[in-house]
């Protein structure tokens, strides 16, 4: 039962953070926490085609929003990975710390 509360808690401390962000971006960031919820992310890397299928937007979409916020509230890495759902070589990216953030 407090798991429910302390995850609750969390979601709206990661809600506050973002709050004047466009609606895409706030899309993007809940594909996110889903993907990391549900394990899909890879140390907490995930691809823009994982956040295109998660969000339901199309993949260019996703693109543009998260090149934005890219040094922001996303960190990128600078290496290529296979891409989990292409397979294909790609910069995976992941939100950046709190403390990094504020």
């Amino acid at each position: 039962m407090k798991t429910n509360v302390r995850d609750s808690s969390l979601d709206a401390r990661e809600e506050m953070k973002f709050k004047g962000m466009q609606h895409r971006q706030q899309q993007i960031l809940a594909a996110i926490r889903l993907l990391l919820r549900t394990g899909q992310a890879v140390d907490g890397w995930v691809s823009r085609r994982q956040i295109a299928r998660a969000s339901g937007l199309e993949t260019s979409c996703v693109s543009g929003r998260v090149n934005d916020m890219v040094g922001s509230v996303l960190e990128e890495r600078e290496d290529t990975q296979p891409c989990p759902v292409t397979g294909r070589a790609v910069h995976l990216v992941r939100i950046r710390e709190w403390d990094s953030v504020a």
